[in-house]
């Protein structure tokens, strides 16, 4: 199982995707939690912008991976 397979596992555990999510924003949340983890995806997808220690959001992740 790949790093990618595990993550969209976990993600899918934690009720932040499903069968109707559509690819595109599998691929931000998954970006988005190579930054912050799930956790933090979870917390964006409340509103919130968890942050690394280098200011980048989970937000700009999120944009980044959506665009694929």
């Amino acid at each position: 199982m790949t790093i990618g397979a595990i993550k969209k596992e976990v993600a899918t555990k934690m009720g932040l995707i499903n069968q109707n999510t559509s690819p595109q924003d599998v691929n931000g949340m998954l970006a988005a939690a190579h930054l912050s983890g799930p956790g933090g995806v979870k917390k964006m997808m409340r509103g919130g912008n968890p942050r690394d220690a280098f200011g980048t959001g989970a937000r700009e992740y999120y944009n980044l991976g959506r665009r694929g």
